[in-house]
């Protein structure tokens, strides 16, 4: 029979440090390799979802173009002389937005500036994948300073300059005011 050897060590089952190193790093590996595929399917979702805005502001103009014969100017009376507004405000009642529309009303002349109407989110207006949208922006607003309200030149021509409309015009003067953005 023999005896045990006091200076044997014997090996308990399990991994050593370089077995688990190299585990971890066969993890990381596949972690990279799978990172950019989510980001492109993520990519390719938002930029259906914009697709669908854009689908989905077609027809609500092809709507307003139905309700009313004719289509929404891009800033101006429609669809008579007691709405005014830009072309993405007349829209509001045709993508399920009336709320926000009806909202605007004051003393039967609807306006955008009515009721504070113009800081109201819109969440079709904004595409997500627009790189311009501020973090944590949920949407473009029904009117003001960010849309709705046109982008025109600028006078040295290489800033945009946004248009907001102060109040409605009275019987065909305009009060816009430009400011440099």
């Amino acid at each position: 029979m023999s005896t045990p050897n006091p200076y044997r060590w014997d090996r308990r089952p399990g991994f050593t440090l370089i077995e688990l190193l190299v585990v971890i790093a066969i993890v990381a590996i596949l972690i990279g390799l799978l990172l950019p595929a989510v980001q492109k399917v993520r990519d390719a979702a938002s930029r259906l979802k914009c697709s669908n805005n854009l689908k989905q502001i077609g027809l609500a103009a092809h709507g307003a173009h139905d309700a009313h014969e004719t289509f929404p100017g891009g800033l101006g009376y429609y669809p008579g002389p007691t709405a005014y507004g830009t072309f993405l405000y007349h829209l509001l009642p045709f993508i399920e937005q009336s709320a926000v529309y009806q909202k605007s009303v004051d003393a039967g002349f609807y306006f955008v500036g009515n009721n504070q109407t113009f800081g109201t989110s819109i969440q079709m207006y904004v595409c997500p994948s627009d790189p311009s949208a501020p973090p944590g922006h949920t949407g473009k607003r029904a009117a003001g300073p960010d849309v709705g309200s046109g982008v025109v030149p600028s006078r040295s021509g290489t800033t945009p300059m946004l248009c907001r409309v102060d109040e409605p015009p009275r019987a065909g003067s305009a009060r816009i005011k430009h400011s440099e953005s």
